[in-house]
């Protein structure tokens, strides 16, 4: 829960300089380019982590399509060894289910 109202107060600054620089811009010419820059860096800061959520898939499958839609973490939910874990490209986390046996 830390780490979700860290975030939070990171997005929100973020944000507000982003609109508080936004209010002091007085040039138009060229306004829209040099905006839609600084607002995709702005998102790109506050954006939430795009997670990819797998169960039994092969290590090339994962990592592949980690690629190609630009996943910024994994989860592995399935029977994956743990060993799997090193073998991905990005920081991966392994679901552990708990048996009532």
């Amino acid at each position: 829960m830390a780490g979700l109202k860290k975030w939070r107060k990171q997005e929100k600054r973020v944000l507000d300089l982003v609109h508080e620089k936004a209010e002091k811009e007085e040039n138009t010419e060229g306004w829209y380019e040099g905006w839609a820059t600084k607002v995709g860096k702005a998102v790109d800061l506050a954006r939430p982590l795009v997670v990819g959520v797998f169960a039994n898939n092969d290590v090339e499958y994962v990592t592949s399509v980690a690629e190609d839609v630009g996943l910024d973490l994994i989860q592995l939910s399935g029977k994956e060894d743990l060993a799997v874990i090193e073998k991905m490209n990005l920081p991966t986390w392994k679901a552990l289910h708990v048996s009532d046996r």
